[in-house]
């Protein structure tokens, strides 16, 4: 992340604009080594809507973004099969909750 120090200069010299979008898409300068991914303005969203946005803002200001999903195995995407028995037994919005929630069951 930057240091205020940093924000000033960049503002005093002209380069905020630059420096905000580094900012929003990788929580500071991109190093070429984090595992983060970056935050989505929706997601941004869901995680206020959710409850959520503390821990958020937490994992992005110490990581540029968050890690937690990349860490844990215990996230699995949901098969094309899966999501067409939702549509097809009537627990596609249940289903859908969980993708957008958790990114998977």
């Amino acid at each position: 992340p930057f240091t205020l120090q940093e924000w000033w200069w960049a503002a005093k010299d002209g380069y905020l604009n630059t420096m905000v979008g580094e900012y929003v898409r990788d929580g500071g300068l991109a190093d070429g080594v984090s595992t983060a991914t970056s935050i989505t303005p929706m997601e941004w969203m869901w995680a206020a809507k959710d409850g959520y946005l503390a821990t958020m803002m937490s994992e992005n200001f110490q990581n540029g973004g968050m890690t937690g999903v990349l860490d844990n195995d215990n996230v699995l995407p949901m098969t094309p099969q899966e999501w067409m028995w939702a549509v097809k037994d009537g627990y596609f919005p249940t289903m859908m909750a969980h993708y957008l929630r958790n990114g998977g069951l």
